[in-house]
């Protein structure tokens, strides 16, 4: 069993883009959308696992309503 990725809820997704590559020094992948999950998203690819940033498109999201409990984001998930 390998890790993933780790998914972290973001509330400004290219704030975090900015912060990975200026603090970490990580690259991150192209921006993409994903409407069914409601979501704007990247990888940062770290060789054996990736970092998943996600910002929700909408509020009534289940990403949106996590934001809304977790103002600052936060670790949403783990996938194995």
């Amino acid at each position: 069993m390998e890790l993933s990725h780790i998914s972290i809820v973001v509330p400004d997704l290219d704030a975090a883009i900015k912060t990975m590559r200026e603090v970490y020094g990580l690259a991150c992948g192209e921006i993409g959308e994903n409407q069914q999950q409601g979501v704007r998203l990247t990888y940062v690819d770290l060789g054996n696992s990736k970092i998943e940033l996600i910002q929700p498109l909408t509020a009534n999201s289940p990403i949106g309503r996590f934001l809304a409990k977790h103002p600052t984001g936060g670790l949403h998930h783990l996938c194995l």
